[in-house]
């Protein structure tokens, strides 16, 4: 499993959630990623939670090297930072309550 929390630039909230659809269609089309779709998670301060099932760990290096999905990162990089998930104010209990974002598209 891989969980990535991001904070969204100013007015780049939709173009972050449209750029991980097409990075989870894209590794999935690749054969990188089981069939199940990708949980999204929103924090009270616009964190967005992107969490999804790994077939094994040589999937997800092959992710990390691929240059299409390096092309996708670059992108997601122009529109919100990486941010670490203990940050996440909802992260900092003994469970994680983040308000479900709808995925579409993959």
């Amino acid at each position: 499993m891989l969980i990535v929390s991001y904070k969204p630039f100013p007015g780049k909230r939709q173009a972050l959630l449209d750029l991980l659809a097409n990075h989870h269609r894209t590794a999935r089309a690749q054969g990188r990623l089981g069939t199940e779709r990708p949980w999204l998670g929103e924090g009270v301060n616009g964190e967005v939670v992107f969490v999804v099932g790994i077939d094994a760990v040589e999937s997800l290096e092959a992710i990390w090297e691929d240059e299409l999905l390096q092309d996708i990162e670059a992108a997601i990089a122009g529109v919100a930072r990486m941010v670490p998930l203990r940050s996440v104010v909802e992260a900092d209990a003994a469970f994680v309550d983040l308000a479900a974002l709808p995925v579409r598209g993959v």
